[in-house]
């Protein structure tokens, strides 16, 4: 079964951002490179799912398989499997389909096989902008900041792979400098959009 998306009449995109732009007190060029984010859409060859560019850092997983949960007869199987990492149970159609965007106890930044409706001259571009924007533009860093991401062809697919070294943004001192990332000037930044739109609506 497939939902189909419906225009929300009542949305209005510039009160939104006059919204976000008044309550959070976030500046100008942060709330593009907020909407942006959102924007651009990449594939991930880890969990199959595309996802904008600000849920980067939200790839979902288990660090254990799934192992068959025991029924409650002798000998017998509930059809049920339990991921040993944290207690989660899953049943078995979950588990051979492969959901794996739903479901995890931990994220990790997604890999990518394609950007969505671009041109490969256009793809180093937004590489260049989501290293430069991270601290802005990402949800969820997990606590790292990326130094390089890079295509890895394999055929005619690209990957995304993170590349080191990777620093930890608690260990930066202001005497170091982190080379072409751009600081966020408000204090603000980390609001995510999502939030926003649930506050605003």
């Amino acid at each position: 079964m497939r939902a189909k998306h419906v225009i929300d009449r009542n949305w209005d995109l510039k009160k939104f951002v006059t919204y976000v732009r008044e309550t959070y007190r976030i500046s100008w060029k942060e709330i593009y490179w907020k909407v942006w984010s959102y924007l651009n859409l990449i594939r991930c060859d880890r969990c199959q799912e595309f996802y904008p560019v600000a849920e980067m850092g939200n790839c979902r997983y288990h660090p254990e398989p799934p192992r068959v949960k025991a029924g409650g007869g002798l000998g017998s199987t509930s059809g049920m499997y339990e991921f040993k990492c944290c207690g989660e149970t899953s049943d078995i159609y979950k588990v051979l389909n492969g959901s794996k965007s739903e479901s995890g106890c931990k994220t990790q930044l997604h890999g990518t096989s394609s950007i969505f409706a671009v041109s490969p001259n256009k793809e180093q571009r937004i590489i260049d902008r989501i290293i430069s924007h991270q601290l802005i533009i990402m949800d969820n860093p997990g606590g790292q900041i990326i130094e390089k991401l890079e295509f890895a062809s394999s055929g005619d697919d690209h990957q995304i792979q993170t590349a080191k070294p990777v620093i930890q943004p608690d260990a930066v001192t202001s005497s170091q400098t982190l080379p072409n990332i751009v600081r966020p000037s408000s204090l603000n930044y980390k609001i995510s959009l999502l939030e926003a739109v649930i506050a605003f609506v």
